[in-house]
């Protein structure tokens, strides 16, 4: 596996070496979750910050007249997305946390809308703007599950 690949999929060696440590010492080795088992909490959190990592690279082979235009729409969109998730997480009902996911939701859309001009503008390889754009999609179908598994009248806003 490949760089990227634990990039997109979310995981680290580092990563999973803490994990098995935290679980050792916690006495907790007999109930290590199988495949069937939920998700990590944070990897909507997680999913968001491969993106970045991803495009940051990218961002900076834009040319400079696009660097700072839709480049720098497109690293500050991301961003607000990762702070919308992060803020959510501090709200205290369903109906808080769910007008945040519903503004992530938005916020991955309209980056998606600016990935799919900077492969036009051919600013970003079609093979790139590609494998960004699947893990954008991943990112996308977790969110909407995740809203419409909270309560609260999604007609509120």
């Amino acid at each position: 596996m490949d760089a990227n690949s634990n990039l997109i999929s979310g995981k680290t060696d580092f990563q999973d070496e803490i994990n098995k440590s935290a679980v050792e010492n916690s006495g907790l080795k007999d109930n290590i979750p199988d495949a069937n088992s939920p998700k990590p909490k944070y990897i909507l959190l997680e999913k968001t910050k491969a993106v970045y990592t991803l495009m940051h690279p990218l961002l900076m082979q834009f040319p400079s007249n696009a660097r700072f235009t839709l480049g720098e729409k497109l690293e500050r969109t991301i961003i607000d997305a990762m702070e919308y998730l992060i803020m959510q997480n501090y709200k205290t009902s369903d109906e808080e946390r769910k007008k945040m996911i519903f503004e992530f939701i938005a916020k991955i859309n309209i980056f998606s809308v600016l990935l799919q001009q900077a492969v036009i503008f051919r600013y970003i390889s079609f093979e790139k703007g590609e494998q960004v754009n699947a893990l954008t999609k991943e990112i996308q179908a977790i969110a909407t599950a995740r809203y419409s598994r909270l309560g609260g009248n999604h007609e509120d806003f």
